[in-house]
């Protein structure tokens, strides 16, 4: 899948009109099924509980809704929600 971006990123000529190409400081989601939530470039997390998982970037704040919420695991770059995953919203920023 990666490779594929990557791809796709070096084929395109015009970034900035590309779907597949992520904005600058935006967070890049991997949901798979309703169970497991892969986020790339976040920048914090501003609430957890089972139910409830909050996170910032630099231009939102995702917002991600659930049952029997897990952090699978994290570092600087990603994080990797498990439970049952509900609803995802995204929060412009400033």
């Amino acid at each position: 899948m990666k490779r594929d971006l990557r791809q796709h990123r070096a084929k395109s000529q015009n970034h900035k009109a590309d779907p597949m190409f992520p904005v600058s400081g935006s967070m890049i989601l991997t949901l798979q099924g309703s169970r497991e939530l892969l986020v790339e470039n976040y920048q914090g997390i501003l609430q957890f509980d089972q139910h409830l998982l909050s996170l910032k970037s630099k231009r939102e704040q995702l917002l991600i809704y659930g049952e029997e919420l897990s952090i699978h695991y994290y570092t600087k770059e990603e994080l990797k929600v498990s439970g049952t995953i509900r609803r995802v919203e995204v929060v412009p920023g400033p």
